[in-house]
């Protein structure tokens, strides 16, 4: 779904998780590093400012659905963003190495997911009479 198509409080909701990407690579790399590295196409860069963003969000105390939803949004904005960007300015050569970088990337942080996994139940012990009947 395109963000024309969505809600605007949905779209004010998907800015305000890029906002906090920029923000957490402000804070960790420097100001304008997001910017920097996308504009640069420097993969190495943005692999660990999506990396280390993950490892915020996921380290948080209490971790919920908006949470998987924030770390889904900035990640589909940096791969949108470095897709544009290659397709648009780079020599058909530059072009399939940043192609390579980018499903890298997708490959790397595609499957991650914030939600911590659930709790199995605790296994009780059996009975005895019924460890007899075994």
């Amino acid at each position: 779904m395109a963000n024309h198509d969505l809600a605007s409080s949905s779209q004010i909701k998907k800015l305000r998780y890029i906002e906090n990407l920029y923000g957490h690579a402000d804070r960790l790399f420097g100001s304008h590093a997001l910017d920097d590295a996308l504009g640069s196409l420097n993969d190495a860069v943005l692999a660990d400012i999506l990396e280390s963003w993950f490892i915020s969000i996921r380290n948080q105390p209490s971790v919920g659905p908006a949470d998987e939803s924030r770390w889904r949004t900035g990640y589909e904005f940096i791969v949108s963003i470095v897709t544009w960007l290659s397709k648009t300015t780079l020599s058909t050569d530059h072009l399939r190495q940043i192609e390579a970088r980018l499903h890298r990337l997708s490959h790397l942080y595609g499957q991650l997911h914030i939600r911590q996994s659930r709790h199995t139940n605790q296994i009780r012990s059996l009975p005895a009479s019924v460890v007899q009947a075994l």
